[in-house]
């Protein structure tokens, strides 16, 4: 995602104050959202704490590799979290009981930035989940607890590459077909195997 308004003249790896707050507060959200109906018994409370684990460290895996790939190609860019989205996918679940999650996304400037630049950006995010999900899979073997890792990781890379905007796969898609296509295929092998 491009935003004109987050550009400064600050350059390198960094991460703001209230951008690691937003990130927590969002996957402390997204945990919560998943392990809903809260009623803080110890089956919930290890439910939670595994939502938790799986899911937040796949989203802020992911929207760590937007920011950072966006950093190495000289642009300035911060997650901000979409609380109105937040508060809608909590209703979503408590009333009709559908996850749907929308926490925020990484938004990134650079002057003169190309479409090469947007689908680099992009594809970063379902990449870091693929490798995650790749580490995850033989772990599963000895830990069957690392099969929600495998899921939740090709479950996000899945969902982010679909070719509609705002998603990933808009971008990545108008700069290479090719890596798009590759990228989607194997995280489709890899939900069919497992």
């Amino acid at each position: 995602m491009f935003d004109e308004g987050i550009y400064r003249t600050r350059r390198g790896f960094y991460f703001t104050a209230q951008e690691l707050k937003e990130l927590v507060l969002a996957a402390l959200a997204i945990a919560l959202i998943f392990a809903w109906p809260v009623n803080f018994s110890q089956e919930w409370l290890i439910i939670f704490g595994r939502f938790l684990l799986f899911v937040g460290s796949a989203f802020i895996i992911h929207e760590t590799a937007h920011k950072l790939t966006a950093q190495s190609l000289g642009a300035l860019s911060e997650f901000r979290m979409w609380k109105q989205g937040l508060l809608f996918a909590l209703l979503m679940k408590v009333v009709f009981k559908v996850t749907f999650i929308a926490p925020g996304a990484t938004i990134w400037s650079k002057p003169l930035a190309t479409q090469a630049d947007a689908g680099k950006v992009s594809i970063a995010g379902p990449i870091s989940n693929l490798v995650l999900a790749l580490i995850f899979i033989p772990l599963s073997f000895w830990l069957p607890v690392m099969r929600y890792g495998v899921y939740v990781n090709l479950m996000l890379a899945f969902f982010n590459l679909l070719p509609f905007p705002p998603l990933d796969g808009r971008a990545i898609i108008r700069w290479n077909k090719w890596a798009w296509g590759i990228t989607f295929g194997l995280t489709l092998v890899l939900q069919f195997l497992f």
